[in-house]
């Protein structure tokens, strides 16, 4: 089995290094990298953080958790975003589409 790299930018020092979900699940928590405050109805770009080059070959699916509008009513406009290795520019910060259902903060690291 041959070890894939992928490098990772973060926007600045305070958002936390990536990890698996219980140090060993395939999947990687990504959070709010601002405090975003959205009315309902209101569409926004939550930022996430980071930015990485993917393997050639490779995507990332960027998902809501279960809770995710449980805890925030808001809902992943793309429904699944989908990050494939062209993704990998200067200014290809990850970010989530998200409509709200109702008005709401969500914290920086949530």
């Amino acid at each position: 089995m041959t070890t894939k790299t992928i490098k990772i930018q973060y926007l600045d020092d305070s958002i936390p290094k990536l990890t698996y979900v219980g140090g060993k699940s395939d999947w990687i928590d990504l959070a709010a990298a601002e405090t975003v405050t959205l009315k309902a109805g209101e569409f926004r770009l939550i930022h996430l953080g980071v930015a990485m080059k993917l393997p050639e070959g490779y995507e990332a699916h960027i998902a809501p958790r279960s809770s995710t509008f449980k805890n925030f009513g808001i809902l992943q406009a793309n429904s699944v975003g989908v990050v494939d290795s062209s993704y990998c520019g200067a200014n290809d910060w990850w970010k989530m589409p998200v409509y709200a259902t109702r008005d709401v903060t969500i914290e920086k690291g949530s």
